[in-house]
């Protein structure tokens, strides 16, 4: 009866560590896709950047740029599928750097892109053209969000 228990676990901990590589794969994707399309897009025309009108606003994107990098949730998943605890540390700061290569890229080059654009779109994806990597993009993100 115990070693049945051991066997669900670590089966339970495998398809739990299948679907979190999936979605990395996902999310570099969507990432990546974003970054890249929105440099070969280029600039909008008569686009701005504009910084916040309102003291409320400032700490709006404050707290945006604090809450982009995933930090919060990083950690408590991470300690939650280590094996080996001990290598908290190293693994830590590779996911990190990590979300960093996706998140400082893209929105960067989508806000080079499409500026205060953004503001009135309720997703940046729909900015970028139409395309089957754009399509793929999306589909992606709703298979992760459901996952």
């Amino acid at each position: 009866m115990a070693s049945e228990k051991v066997e669900t676990v670590v089966a339970g901990n495998y398809l739990e560590m299948e679907r979190e590589e999936e979605g990395l794969v996902m999310t570099t994707y969507t990432a990546w896709y974003m970054t890249i399309a929105s440099i070969a897009h280029g600039q909008a025309e008569d686009v701005k950047h504009s910084g916040p009108t309102k003291l409320v606003l400032y700490f709006t994107g404050a707290t945006n740029i604090l809450y982009t990098f995933g930090g919060h949730a990083v950690t408590v998943e991470i300690m939650h599928a280590m094996w080996k605890p001990q290598k908290f540390k190293m693994i830590y700061l590779i996911a990190t750097l990590y979300v960093m290569t996706l998140t400082l890229p893209s929105a960067a080059a989508v806000y080079w892109a499409f500026g205060d654009n953004l503001l009135t779109h309720s997703n940046a994806l729909s900015l970028l053209p139409r395309t089957g990597f754009r399509d793929t993009a999306v589909v992606l993100m709703l298979i992760h969000q459901v996952n």
